[in-house]
This record gives C-alpha cells, structure tokens and sequence, in this order.
C-alpha cells in the first residue's frame, strides 16, 4: 500500500465507462493548463486496451506512465511522481470501474488524500445511455468529495441530455469544440497542446492562438483553473490567444442523416489517423477528417 504524501498533489482520474467520449483529449486540455500554469504534471495512461494517452505523446517530454498489472505500481508511481503539482489519470472505456485499475487508483487516492481528488466525467452530445453511464460512475465514487461534469462539444453542437440527480450537484466545466485543423496541429505532431503553444511551429501562429483561446473558455469556465490550482495559467493563456477569435458553446442543432453520416466518418478518420502505423497514413486520415467536417458543418441545421 502507498503512504499518505506530506507533499499536497492533485489527483484527476476521468470516466464514466465507454469510448468515443473525449476523455484522453480532456486529459491533454487539463495537462496543458496546469504546465502553462507553471505546475510540474505527471500523467498516468491507464488504457490498456490501446494506450491512447502514451500514443498522443510519443514525442512530448511530457511525464507518462503506464498503470500496468505490475505489483505495487501505484507506489511506483507516486515515487516517481513525488514532486509533481498534478498528477492525472486517463482510463480506458470500462477501466474506472475495472477491479485491476479500481484497486491501484484507490492507493493513490489514499496517498493524496481525499480532498486532493478531482473525478472528471465526460458527456457528449447525442450518446444513447450516457446519462446511466454517468451515474453509474458517480454513485461507485460518491465518497469522493469534489466531482465535475465535463460537457465536451465533440461535434460542435451543444446539445446535451439534460442532466438527473445526482449529476446534478457536479459543477460543469464546459470543453468547447475542437475543430480537425486544430487537432491536426498537434496530434500530428504526438505533443500536448501546450507543448505547441509554448513553441509554435512556423506558419501555424493563427492556430496556435485558436488552441490558446479554446483551453482560456476552459480554464474560465466555471473557475475550473481556480478549482485545479492553475489559475496562473489564465493571464498566459489570454496573451496567446490574443487576436484569435472567441470560442463560445453554439446553439443546439437538429442533424439530418446526411449530417450524421459526415459526422461518423469525421470521427472514423480522426480515430484511424491518432492510430495509425505510418506518418502518410496519418495524414491521408487527418486530410479525409477535414473533408467530412467542412460537409457535416454545411448539413447540419441550426434551430
């Protein structure tokens, strides 16, 4: 078992259950916030089916260890992390309530303490069961004090089941749509958004700053940088996104067929293109990405 730290860190693990919910993005948001807060981030990928979050940062010197069935791992880790400001967690769709993530994040949460914690869960737009989903999560982590509802506007529409007790009690935290140009700048690349941001490759300024802009409506949203500790991170993040255009949640819509079919193979492109073996394939995947969704922006229909 780990020991109780006498060093304060915080300890992010997300869910609910399921894939296709954004969760390793929202772990790259919340990572880059607190590095461009000042803070030292160690990151945990606890995905063992594709081990997302370490294939996202193949080439960032960002610190990633795998939570492997390896004994006393949790211990390992917080040895390793012992110096970090944040240490974040990102499970695969059934890891948080699997026994042989539960146990080892349960030793960590024992090592920082209860009130050191933070759940994120994630909600789509347009997911049949998502709201069971969350609760079933909740209700497994209702000791855990502080707990957040992370509404990512994966498909640029906003419009989220109502939430039901007892989500309704987590403070939302809203994660604004992420556009296939902006992915492509730095999933290409295999960094972390603040990894660009902090040294923006050429001819890639404008989006740089549209990467800035988008974590600044994050960081504000709800006082979640406040909530992490990483409030420092809002007068950067507000120098460079400076000129870029503001990023606010869009009405909800009412999408056709023709719509959702971009819209799915937007989303088949982009997942091929995080996986794929070869950088040209990557790029022939990302290409095809930007097609469908400059198709599905011109179908869908506005309320």
């Amino acid at each position: 078992m780990t020991t109780k730290q006498h060093r304060e860190i915080m300890y992010g693990i997300n869910g609910p259950k399921g894939g296709g919910l954004s969760k390793t993005g929202s772990v790259l948001d919340v990572a880059s916030i607190a590095i461009l807060a000042g803070l030292k981030v160690g990151l945990i990928d606890a995905d063992r089916s594709t081990g997302a979050l370490s294939t996202a940062l193949e080439n960032s010197d960002a610190l990633c260890e795998k939570l492997t069935e390896e004994n006393d791992i949790a211990a390992k880790i917080m040895s390793k992390y012992a110096d970090c400001d944040i240490i974040l967690q990102d499970n695969g769709a059934l890891g948080i309530s699997e026994p042989k993530i539960m146990g080892p994040t349960a030793e960590i949460i024992e090592s920082v303490g209860l009130d050191n914690v933070r759940l994120f869960l994630n909600q789509i737009p347009h997911k049949s069961g998502m709201i069971d989903d969350l609760k079933q999560i909740y209700l497994i982590y209702q000791w855990l004090p502080n707990k957040y509802i992370f509404q990512v506007n994966i498909d640029g529409g906003g419009a989220f089941d109502p939430l039901k007790e007892p989500l309704l009690h987590a403070p939302i935290i809203e994660i604004p749509h992420l556009t296939a140009s902006q992915i492509n700048v730095y999933s290409s690349r295999k960094v972390l958004p603040s990894d660009l941001l902090l040294d923006p490759p050429p001819n890639q300024q404008l989006v740089c700053k549209q990467l800035a802009g988008r974590l600044l409506q994050i960081a504000l949203s709800n006082e979640f940088a406040k909530r992490i500790g990483a409030e420092a991170a809002i007068p950067v993040l507000r120098r460079m996104s400076e000129g870029a255009p503001v990023l606010v949640m869009p009405k909800a819509y009412v999408s056709n067929d023709d719509a959702l079919s971009e819209y799915i193979s937007l989303q088949k492109h982009y997942r091929n293109a995080m996986y794929a073996e070869t950088d040209q394939l990557r790029i022939q995947h990302l290409k095809q990405s930007q097609i469908h969704e400059g198709k599905y922006n011109e179908l869908k229909t506005l309320l």
